[in-house]
């Protein structure tokens, strides 16, 4: 019995030992399973008691953005925008109108040392694509990229579409064909108004790419479309085409580019002047000259129709409705003016005057029209609609 009692103490004894070190594991694994977890790839990583890693910061992050506090306020004829205070702003002026076409410019005039900065802007409605677009800014892309660079119109893997604050756009950076810097330009259109918004951002110095983040980056950021402040309909004096023309017995006018018909009344002839294109003139019999086509210094040697004159007011549109492309022009009333001993000027009769760029046409002719009544205006407005080639 003492063996028995020895051994049983002995197995009592173990077995004690045995559950305290059962419990002991038990208890370890618990506290551990506190602080120790597998990540997915099974290795141990600590919860508690590890700090926070801090993000580096990237340089995009680190550079602070262009201060453009001081930028002055531009909203007129639909456009808002901000630009640098030592930056001039050219609003549309009659120089820049032609009906359906608005121009701004935008220049850096800090001094004679400051780079050369610029921006364009283009606004355009009523635009006819070129046959076989349907997409007006596809279209306007290809007619106005192949001017001025025919190689690059057909990368047309280089143009980025976006969209500019809900509107579709594309964008393209090149090399201004004219003056050999970098260019970087949007497109945007607009629906509402059948048109398109160009604007253009160019820059001589080296450092483009940081001119596009300082400048045109904010510039795009702030510009703001409206409604173009176009002329209402019907508030507007307006010529256009005659619905019921019948040219088939007018004369035919074949010139090297074009061919147009005139009426039996009037008379063409042919007009050269040093260092300017081929002009054609057209008269009335026994009448003044009242259309030409081809050069646009008819008015004035920057090829502007009212120039410096003390009298020339915008009063009415005239659509061209040619076989390809609507044109349109802003009619201005003039005054035929002179200058007496008092320096005064004296205007009477009045005129009227129009004038559009025919960009389709392979020499681009500028047309400038005058007449005296709107029985004229009309006439003049039906001849030029027979503008072919």
């Amino acid at each position: 019995m003492r063996w028995y009692k020895t051994v049983k103490s002995k197995i009592d004894s173990n077995h004690s030992i045995v559950l305290f070190l059962i419990g002991t594991a038990i208890v370890v694994f618990s506290v551990s399973s506190l602080f120790l977890h597998k990540d997915e790839g099974g290795r141990k990583t600590t919860l508690q008691n590890q700090p926070t890693p801090t993000p580096t910061p990237t340089a995009k992050e680190t550079e602070a953005p262009p201060d453009t506090s001081g930028w002055l306020l531009y909203d007129k004829y639909g456009l808002k925008f901000r630009y640098p205070p030592n930056w001039r702003v050219s609003i549309p002026g009659e120089t820049f109108t032609f009906g359906n076409h608005r121009i701004w410019r935008i220049d850096d005039i800090s001094g004679d040392d400051s780079p050369l900065i610029y921006l364009l802007i283009h606004r355009i409605r009523r635009y006819t694509p070129l046959p076989g677009f349907n997409d007006i800014l596809t279209g306007y892309l290809v007619e106005q990229m192949g001017q001025e660079d025919m190689e690059f119109s057909q990368k047309r893997d280089d143009w980025r579409g976006i969209t500019f604050k809900g509107r579709k756009a594309t964008r393209i950076t090149v090399t201004d064909p004219w003056s050999g810097h970098p260019r970087d330009s949007v497109f945007v259109s607009i629906p509402k108004e059948s048109g398109i918004l160009s604007i253009s951002f160019s820059w001589s110095q080296p450092s483009f790419d940081q001119a596009i983040k300082d400048y045109f980056e904010p510039f795009l950021e702030s510009l703001e479309i409206g409604l173009g402040s176009w002329p209402e309909p019907g508030t507007y004096f307006s010529l256009t085409t005659s619905s019921q023309l019948d040219a088939s017995s007018w004369k035919v006018y074949q010139g090297e580019n074009f061919s147009l018909k005139y009426p039996e009344s009037w008379w063409v002839k042919e007009e050269e002047i040093e260092y300017e294109p081929t002009t054609i003139v057209l008269s009335k019999l026994g009448g003044e000259p009242q259309i030409f086509i081809g050069r646009s210094t008819i008015f004035s040697t920057s090829g502007a129709i009212c120039a410096n004159e003390p009298y020339c007011k915008e009063i009415g549109e005239a659509e061209i409705r040619t076989k390809d492309n609507n044109y349109f022009a802003t009619i201005f009333e003039k005054k035929l003016t002179f200058s007496d001993e008092k320096n005064s000027y004296r205007g009477d009769p009045s005129y009227y005057v129009f004038a559009v760029n025919l960009n389709r046409l392979p020499s681009e002719p500028t047309i400038t029209a005058l007449y005296k009544t709107v029985a004229e205006g009309q006439e003049i407005v039906d001849i030029l609609s027979t503008i072919s080639y």
